[in-house]
This record gives C-alpha cells, sequence and structure tokens, in this order.
C-alpha cells in the first residue's frame, strides 16, 4: 500500500489517497486525521502503511491502516 498526497483536491486541501500495489484507488485517509499526515508527507518523511483490516459489513467498506513515520 501506498500514500500520495492529493493537494489538488477540491474539497481538502490536505487530501490523502490510500493505494494499493498496483496504483488503484482505494480510498482516503479521513480528513480529521489527515493535516499533520499530509505535512510529513509533503516535508519528505518516510512513510509505511500496512492494511490490519477491511471491515466489510459497513455501510461504506472501511480500511483500518497503520501508518509508520520515520524522518529522513
Amino acid at each position: 500500500m501506498e500514500l500520495k498526497r492529493e493537494p489538488e483536491n477540491p474539497h481538502d486541501a490536505h487530501a490523502i489517497i490510500v493505494l494499493d500495489r498496483k496504483g488503484n484507488k482505494l480510498g482516503y485517509v479521513l480528513a480529521v486525521r489527515n493535516k499533520g499526515l499530509a505535512r510529513k508527507l509533503d516535508s519528505g518523511e518516510a512513510v509505511k502503511t500496512t492494511l490490519l483490516h477491511v471491515d466489510f459489513d459497513a455501510r461504506v467498506y472501511q480500511l483500518h491502516i497503520e501508518v509508520f513515520v520515520r524522518g529522513q
């Protein structure tokens, strides 16, 4: 999985897309949680993401991910 910034997003200037290994869009990091992470991605900090669980029973599928950030 990969996290990619989408600063041109008209709904959220701090938008972060969650992509699978093939580059397919799985969804977004919640807006209430993305501001600090967006700053880290913009500054070039190394980020590793792990998919923990997918909730298929929710109204909209929910990805539960773990994000590890390590400064350069």
